[in-house]
């Protein structure tokens, strides 16, 4: 509509434009979303001051699409973009506002991806987390998303304890606002179970992979029901199947520690059980796709579910470096608890509990003269040398 009734050059012509260009990067369009985010900045580089807080954000979200191509040639490009947003920033707000500290954020993620900017990096991370530390107090929430990047940048460097710590603080801040399956958890317990087998603290290693498969298991459940087999599958192998074998792989370590020999069996259960509450789920879903009750709440749910997982399979295939549109993830989080909550309502369905399987629960199910066996096919992480090796099936 403001196309046909606007002038080509028109600022609210670029607002328009600029909101299309958000959505279509969220959905990975990024050609089409480049080429709007471009002709945006171009309107605005016309009609602004060159300083206007507008243009910062154009380039910034210029920089992002660019970063998401993942060419050295588009990382290059979205550095000189971001490095003009976060000059614009500090010279309308000074060097201790938020808006620094996102643009000085983003800035660090893009030097971290270059090999001859990387050192470049942590400096600019530190400042990020120091200025919104300030502004804002060291518990807000919003600290978290500058512990998490910081605190991969320490573990890669090396610095096991400060990474550690960092890990710690921001899986504490974020449980404080998020659900225990959600991505962001399961990311950085996943980093935080990998500091640990790296200091060789074996017991905090099988901790940290206990709560990691505690969140994976409510994650999972949540996720899976809403795609296709083969989408399940590839789900699996991306987010589950390589910190699923990790740990067990502790077991070649420990053979005798009775604490991993529980935890070990707990693991292996859950992971068994997934498949069993997803057809469940599938079924139930099904079921009440055709309720009267419930006539589109169920497959609302199914598609909000699957949206969010897309998501997260996104994420997961970058290590976590391609950003998740915040708003559009809170938006469809939202809509996910709400459809829940009429669901459950609607038909009557009981709330749903915690589904993880305890070791001793199902030793009291087993009769005195029974045994259960469960076998399970993994492969090995060679945590000295920090690869996968070849076990013969006789091992």
């Amino acid at each position: 509509i403001r196309e046909a009734h606007l002038p080509p050059d028109h600022l609210q012509l670029a607002e328009s434009l600029n909101h299309l260009a958000v959505v279509l990067s969220a959905t990975r369009e990024s050609k089409e979303s480049i080429a709007l985010l471009e002709r945006v900045l171009k309107i605005r580089e016309a009609g602004l001051p060159e300083n206007h807080p507008d243009l910062a954000q154009s380039l910034g979200n210029l920089a992002m699409a660019y970063a998401n191509q993942r060419t050295e040639g588009d990382r290059t490009r979205a550095i000189t973009l971001q490095r003009r947003a976060l000059k614009i920033e500090e010279d309308n707000y000074g060097p201790e506002h938020l808006r620094v500290a996102s643009q000085a954020r983003n800035l660090a993620s893009l030097l971290d991806e270059d090999l001859a900017q990387r050192a470049d990096a942590e400096p600019l991370f530190r400042r990020a987390l120091g200025i919104v530390e300030s502004a804002v107090g060291n518990e807000d929430p919003q600290v978290a998303d500058y512990l998490a990047p910081l605190a991969d940048v320490c573990r890669r460097e090396g610095q096991l304890a400060e990474a550690a710590a960092l890990n710690e603080r921001c899986l504490k801040l974020r449980a404080s606002r998020l659900p225990p399956w959600h991505p962001d958890i399961v990311s950085r317990l996943t980093s935080l179970s990998q500091i640990y087998v790296a200091e060789k603290s074996w017991d905090q290693a099988i901790e940290a992979f206990d709560r990691l498969h505690r969140s994976q298991r409510l994650h999972l459940g949540f996720n899976l029901p809403a795609m296709s087999p083969p989408q399940q599958l590839a789900y699996l192998q991306q987010t589950h199947e390589s910190c699923f074998h990790a740990s067990l792989s502790l077991l070649s370590l420990l053979p005798r520690d009775e604490n991993l020999m529980v935890r070990s069996a707990e693991w292996v259960l859950n992971g068994k059980s997934i498949a069993h509450q997803v057809r469940t789920e599938e079924i139930l879903l099904a079921r009440d796709s055709g309720d009267p009750q419930a006539p589109q709440i169920a497959r609302q749910l199914l598609e909000v579910r699957a949206q969010l997982a897309a998501l997260t399979a996104q994420q997961f295939a970058t290590g976590f470096q391609t950003p998740a549109d915040p708003q559009l993830t809170l938006e469809l989080e939202r809509q996910q608890t709400d459809l829940a909550a009429r669901l459950d309502v609607g038909v009557g369905r009981l709330k749903r509990v915690d589904p993880w399987i305890d070791l001793a629960k199902v030793r009291q199910r087993i009769p005195e003269d029974a045994v259960l066996v469960e076998l399970v096919d993994f492969d090995v992480w060679d945590f000295e040398t920090g690869g996968w090796r070849a076990v013969p099936r006789d091992e």
